[in-house]
C-alpha cells in the first residue's frame, strides 16, 4: 500500500519554505540544519543532509530534483519486515546509492516509540550543537511535513493489528510531539551519559570519527 498524497491539505507555502525542501512524489523532505549554533559561530552546512518519508511514490521531476539537490546516497531505515507488510521498497534513482541501514529490530517498529523515535537524526543534532528547543521544534514540523497522506497513513497502519487494536497509541505516535522528542533527549542524557558518549561507547565510533563528523558537517555563519 503506497502513500498517496492529498493536494491542499496544508498551505503549499508552508510545504514549500524551509526546512522544507519539494521533490515531487517525497512527503515530508526536510534540510537538517542551517541555524546558527550557539556560541560556536557557526552552522550546520545548509542543503548537505536531508530527511524524508519513504521514497516509493518519487516521480521522474522528484527523481531529478535529487540530483539537483547533490543527493548521492539514501539510507533507508526502514526494516525488511516494514517494507514488505507495504510493499514500499525504494526505487532505483539513476545517481543515488540506496543503503539500507534498519534502525530497528525487525519487529520493534510495531511495538516500541523509543526505537521509532531513535531514527529521528537526533544524535547528529546534539552532537553538532544543536539546543533542545530547536530539536523539538523540528521533530514537530513532522506533523506538517505528513499531513498531506495522513488518511492513507491511517489507512495503511489500520492493516497492522498492533495498531488497530491500540488506535490511541497510534495517534500519539504520529502526533510528532515537541514534548515527546523532549522526552527522548532526557532519556539519552539519563540512560546513556549524553550523545557522545552513546556513539563512542555503543556506536563504535571514536573522538577522532566524532571531530570528522562536525568538520564535514559544520561551517562558518
Amino acid at each position: 500500500m503506497s502513500l498517496e498524497l492529498l493536494p491542499g491539505a496544508v498551505s503549499s507555502d508552508v510545504l514549500s519554505s524551509p526546512p522544507f525542501v519539494v521533490v515531487p512524489g517525497v512527503i515530508n523532505l526536510r534540510a537538517l540544519g542551517g541555524s546558527p549554533l550557539d556560541e560556536t559561530h557557526k552552522r550546520i552546512k545548509p542543503l548537505h543532509i536531508f530527511r524524508s518519508g519513504e521514497l516509493t511514490r518519487i516521480t521522474e521531476d522528484g527523481r531529478s530534483k535529487l540530483r539537483e539537490l547533490g543527493v548521492t546516497t539514501v539510507f533507508d531505515l526502514r526494516s525488511d519486515t516494514e517494507i514488505a507488510q507495504f510493499k514500499s521498497q525504494t526505487p532505483n534513482i539513476p545517481g543515488v546509492h540506496v543503503v539500507h541501514a534498519p534502525a530497528v529490530t525487525e519487529d520493534a517498529w510495531k511495538r516500541d516509540l523509543s526505537e521509532l523515535l531513535r531514527r529521528y537524526q537526533v544524535d547528529e543534532l546534539q552532537l553538532m550543537g544543536v539546543d533542545d528547543s530547536h530539536i523539538t521544534h523540528d521533530y514537530s514540523l513532522s506533523a506538517i511535513g505528513l499531513a498531506p497522506c495522513a488518511p492513507a497513513m491511517q489507512k495503511r497502519f489500520r492493516s497492522v493489528p498492533v495498531f488497530r487494536d491500540n488506535w490511541e497509541g497510534y495517534t500519539r505516535m504520529s502526533s510528532a510531539k515537541a514534548e515527546t522528542m523532549a522526552a527522548v533527549l532526557s532519556m539519552i542524557r539519563e540512560q546513556f551519559g549524553g550523545v557522545e558518549r552513546y556513539l563512542t561507547t555503543y556506536a563504535g565510533l571514536t573522538d577522532e570519527d566524532l571531530a570528522t563528523i562536525r568538520a564535514n558537517m559544520l561551517v562558518p555563519v
